[in-house]
């Protein structure tokens, strides 16, 4: 550390840390929730604050589950409730690139 900024800090594993929490409270809300799929640059550092990634990745990570989780929650016979059978929700992607100056995460 530099006072607040991390030097080194990797995305891929604040982000990781995140999906595991809001994995396991979308599925104690809904009942589901979608795979959370990691790719692109993923072994990038950079030097931040770790509570600001920590802050836009849960909030882009919470928007994108919750999102992907009501568009595509599966129901039963009847049209209403949630059944168990998370296969068809689609993964929720989150792509890390590194170029000469910023990390972009998507």
């Amino acid at each position: 550390f530099i006072g607040v900024v991390q030097k080194e800090l990797s995305p891929l594993q604040v982000f990781q840390e995140l999906s595991n929490e809001i994995t396991r409270l979308t599925e104690a809300i809904y009942g589901v929730a979608p795979d959370i799929e990691f790719r692109g640059n993923l072994t990038c550092t950079m030097d931040y604050i770790p509570r600001h990634v920590q802050f836009m990745g849960q909030e882009l990570l919470k928007n994108a589950v919750r999102a992907t989780t009501e568009r595509h929650k599966p129901r039963d016979t009847m049209g209403i409730g949630f059944t168990s059978r998370s296969e068809r929700i689609p993964k929720v992607a989150v792509e890390v690139q590194k170029g000469d100056v910023h990390v972009i995460i998507k």
